[in-house]
């Protein structure tokens, strides 16, 4: 039987989905599936991710990196003598493991998967740029997770002359079983998350849900808003970060620190509800690579305002269709854009929210996005 291995450094949940929904297909091609996992976690993600119940076969391997330079000799040596037919290789220049696989693993199809966009780039020249298009030229494929992510290797291929893999699609997938519109949901549960946000049914409520750090842009988003634009609206921010205390003071002193409200902690089991009360989904990020937040207010058919700095805002907005794109660093273009994404009547803000559950989450289908990739490995 043929097989098809995934080389992974932790079980990230996000990526646990794909995986499942993976293994789920490549049984009805009769392919086995395997994931090898560098490591149980590293420093920079929840210790709540460790030891995670997984259904799909999977192995954890020793490692002998650090933080999170994964390095596990043994998977090496192990897929060098049990060679896979099929292999998917994440991390390929973040860690020894990803760049060893790079080099001495092979396969008769081989992927890597790379999150570039052109926006934030990172090191396109120098020693950097070299190793980076090195290591990528020892795949034939890469997945991306959108059409940004096209451009950026574009950009490398203007520099080289090692031949940059074929690009396949595989966006940053969430269970969209989970996240759906406020209408599916019984409505005494919409009611209660409202009213635990200290709102009324004429409150509208925009949702971020992002981290409280610089990247994420909140503070200048804050000192965007004034109290009349924020008039009749709460502007809840789900997320940790050292950043909490400069938000609450900026939108004190611009008037509006009762429209302003922090949510620390939301349990991820919660958080759908808080997407279907919601009336608009908002991320005035400055450098994102690929939000999966987007594809969650989708999912729930939310009206979106992006900021045009997130990797995956072409996918996510359509325009004047289902939402703005904002320009977060043009400070005059991004206020008018705000102003008028608050201004909008309800009745069009939720047929924005239907355009968005109706053409746009349709890029972020699970089984539809992974039957096309495998389709694309494997042939």
């Amino acid at each position: 039987m043929k097989r098809f291995v995934v080389i992974k450094n932790i079980p990230s949940p996000y990526r646990l989905h794909i995986f499942n929904e993976m293994w789920r297909q490549l049984k009805m091609r009769g392919i086995e599936f395997h994931v090898h996992f560098m490591s149980r976690g590293h420093v920079e993600r929840p210790k709540s991710w460790m030891n995670p119940k997984i259904d799909f076969p999977h192995t954890y391997w020793r490692d002998y990196g650090f933080k999170t330079h994964h390095f596990n000799i043994g998977m090496i040596l192990h897929l060098m003598i049990n060679r896979p037919d099929y292999l998917w290789v994440g991390s390929p220049f973040d860690t020894f493991t990803g760049i060893c696989a790079a080099f001495f693993l092979k396969a008769k199809s081989k992927c890597t998967w790379v999150e570039g966009q052109t926006k934030t780039p990172g090191r396109m020249i120098g020693f950097i740029g070299i190793f980076k298009r090195l290591v990528l030229s020892r795949f034939p494929l890469v997945a991306v997770p959108g059409h940004d992510a096209v451009k950026y290797f574009q950009m490398h291929q203007k520099l080289t002359s090692h031949k940059m893999p074929r690009i396949v699609f595989m966006p940053n997938l969430i269970d969209e079983t989970r996240f759906k519109p406020r209408d599916q949901w019984p409505e005494e549960e919409i009611a209660s998350i409202r009213k635990s946000l200290g709102c009324d049914n004429l409150t509208r409520i925009c949702l971020i849900s992002a981290r409280l750090d610089e990247v994420k842009g909140l503070v200048p988003f804050i000192n965007q808003l004034t109290p009349v634009m924020v008039d009749g609206w709460k502007i809840v921010i789900m997320g940790q970060g050292a950043l909490k205390n400069m938000i609450l003071r900026a939108a004190a002193e611009r008037g509006i620190a009762d429209s302003i409200q922090i949510l620390d902690y939301v349990v991820y089991d919660e958080m759908p509800k808080y997407y279907a009360a919601a009336d608009l989904f908002l991320l005035s990020s400055i450098h994102d690579p690929n939000p999966l937040s987007v594809p969650e207010a989708l999912h729930s058919g939310l009206p979106i305002a992006l900021s045009d700095r997130c990797g995956n805002v072409e996918e996510g907005v359509k325009d004047g269709s289902n939402g703005r794109v904002l320009h977060v660093l043009d400070e005059k273009k991004f206020g008018a854009e705000l102003k008028e994404i608050l201004n909008m009547p309800i009745v069009d803000l939720q047929k924005m929210g239907r355009v968005s559950k109706l053409e746009n989450a349709e890029f972020w289908s699970t089984v539809t996005a992974i039957r096309k990739f495998l389709d694309d490995v494997i042939a």
